[in-house]
């Protein structure tokens, strides 16, 4: 039977699809919610380009100089206080060099706070990824950090890639640690940098069975798309301006392109008005309205929200891309190159990574082929086993 299992195991992984990582993001929504939870005192979304421009947010990296985290230390001592303190390893000398989270560029998060007005002592951040992993973190740790740990920062850049040209776990969460204490003079992000700085309440183990291992790589953060400022600040008294947000069902095709808009303002919107060009001419006042692109072009959209209180508006620039109709040939002679796709992250395959399980993407796979290749991959397997049987059993 055990023979019949492992034929079966191996026929199987031969048609089995691969998990696919989460897609990269491309931009950031950033917002500050009251005390009370729900309100949401201000808002903005950010793409990468805009975060890429110095002119709007400061940029921190020059895109050449590696960051590295620490992964966990497995060292045992005679007790657990002694264990602790070896695990912690204040040397900053295990674990670190296949922990390199590349040649970067990004923004600080404490910048990214102040879009929206900031962060006061006893605020807490969290930084919440596309497919909803999320971690929280203290507003001394966005604000007051030292050299030694340095910025938290929203990577878009690595190694000469971007989120949408092979930077796959972009955009994402690094410290960009001082050179100070490990003995190669690394810019490393160790465990005891974090011990120091953080309070014990935002420490991050791995574990294994009953044992604990301090790491800072769980703390590196994915396909980060929110900031989200839990302030200790009141929500307004009576009606709050509502607090403008969209999204569109696809955003690239060929012409005619139709979009799907689904608005998702905060604090109770009553009337939307729609610009799918950004021309400056309302286009629709439905709360989700549909629109067809005619003409192959790049679209910016903006949306303006009111309530009693006031309105407000957001644009997301060159959020629709409408290419030529298929049935019209593109007229250029030199198509471009797919971009390339960048190697594994080493760091993706620690055992502790700080996001949650990559899902697989939909439509991966065609369902009748899979379920026609299963049939096959069973019906070979008691072939094989059922001619070894007879071998062994004449």
């Amino acid at each position: 039977m055990a023979t019949l299992t492992l034929i079966l195991f191996m026929a199987l992984s031969l048609v089995m699809p691969p998990l696919a990582a989460a897609a990269p993001t491309t931009s950031l929504t950033i917002k500050k919610v009251a005390a009370d939870g729900t309100t949401i005192l201000a808002q903005k979304s950010v793409d990468y380009h805009w975060l890429m421009n110095p002119a709007n947010i400061p940029v921190l990296g020059d895109g050449s100089t590696h960051y590295y985290h620490q992964g966990p230390v497995f060292i045992d001592g005679p007790d657990e206080a002694a264990e602790q303190a070896l695990r912690w390893n204040p040397e900053e000398d295990t674990n670190i060099e296949t922990k390199d989270m590349g040649a970067l560029k990004g923004n600080n998060v404490k910048d990214l706070c102040e879009l929206v007005g900031g962060m006061k002592p006893g605020d807490t951040l969290r930084i919440k990824a596309a497919d909803g992993f999320s971690r929280t973190f203290a507003c001394k740790n966005v604000y007051q950090y030292s050299p030694r740990e340095g910025p938290m920062v929203i990577c878009w850049f690595r190694n000469g890639q971007y989120p949408d040209s092979g930077f796959r776990e972009g955009m994402r969460l690094v410290w960009f640690a001082d050179t100070s204490t490990n003995p190669w003079g690394w810019h490393v992000f160790g465990n005891w940098d974090w011990h120091q700085a953080a309070e014990s309440q935002y420490w991050y183990y791995f574990h294994s069975g009953a044992e604990k291992y301090p790491t800072t790589t769980g703390l590196s953060i994915q396909t980060v798309a929110e900031l989200i400022i839990n302030s200790s600040q009141p929500a307004p008294k009576g009606p709050v301006q509502p607090v403008p947000a969209f999204k569109a069902d696809v955003t690239t095709g060929p012409a005619p392109l139709t979009v799907n808009f689904s608005d998702q303002s905060a604090n109770g919107p009553t009337t939307w008005a729609w610009d799918f060009n950004n021309d400056g001419t309302t286009d629709s006042t439905s709360a989700n309205p549909s629109y067809t692109y005619i003409e192959p072009g790049v679209y910016s959209v903006r949306l303006t929200v009111s309530n009693a209180a006031g309105s407000n508006s957001a644009v997301k620039a060159e959020l629709i891309s409408v290419l030529q109709s298929q049935s019209t040939p593109e007229t250029s002679p030199d198509p471009t190159p797919e971009s390339p796709q960048t190697p594994d992250n080493d760091t993706d395959q620690s055992a502790s990574t700080g996001t949650s399980e990559p899902q697989p993407e939909a439509g991966q796979l065609n369902p009748t082929i899979y379920g026609v290749g299963l049939l096959a991959a069973v019906a070979l397997g008691f072939a094989v086993y059922s001619k070894t049987r007879s071998k062994n059993n004449p």
